[in-house]
């Protein structure tokens, strides 16, 4: 059985997380014994699982980017004017999705993200739980693919877990 806590990156100061953020990843950074630390490829993410493993001393395996879970070329696709105005006028990031986007180019989407989930379980060693910062409305779009079809945006710092049975099946087990 191998875990995931995937969990949105903190606060963003520009493309950044400012110190604030960073302080606060450290008080708010779920304990676990992690074998595995995963993160996408925005600098965000990093700084985000830096600050993680600072406030707990993590010993685990720190992994390359995950390209799957959020580059600059999905987030520009995402993030067009009619997704920024609709999230602007009080719509999550998932609910400007599902407004502003063919439903097809969010299914896409969606597998997207469940493949960054699949490749970080091929990672996670046996009996291991992964830790992840990543971006919203990636890990809800990946908590859909599993299954969740409830699955909402998440605020800084809020995660959701997975798990991978020994057939390999991936599920959503637990939402903050």
């Amino acid at each position: 059985m191998k875990r995931l806590r995937y969990v949105r990156h903190g606060d963003k100061e520009g493309q950044l997380i400012g110190q604030e953020g960073l302080d606060l990843t450290q008080k708010k950074t779920p304990k676990g014994n992690y074998t595995d630390l995963f993160y996408g490829p925005l600098y965000r993410t990093l700084q985000t699982i830096l600050a993680a493993v600072c406030s707990f001393g993590c010993k685990a395996r720190v992994h390359y980017p995950i390209e799957q879970i959020g580059t600059t070329d999905l987030f520009t696709g995402m993030a067009t004017p009619g997704f920024k105005e609709t999230v602007n006028s009080g719509s999550s990031n998932l609910e400007a999705l599902d407004k502003v986007h063919k439903p097809s180019q969010v299914k896409k989407w969606e597998e997207m993200a469940a493949q960054g989930v699949k490749r970080m379980f091929d990672l996670i060693q046996e009996d291991g739980h992964g830790l992840c910062y990543g971006h919203d409305p990636v890990i809800p779009l990946a908590a859909r693919a599993f299954g969740a079809k409830d699955a909402q945006s998440l605020d800084p710092l809020e995660y959701l877990d997975f798990q991978q049975d020994d057939s390999g099946e991936i599920t959503v087990i637990f939402s903050i």
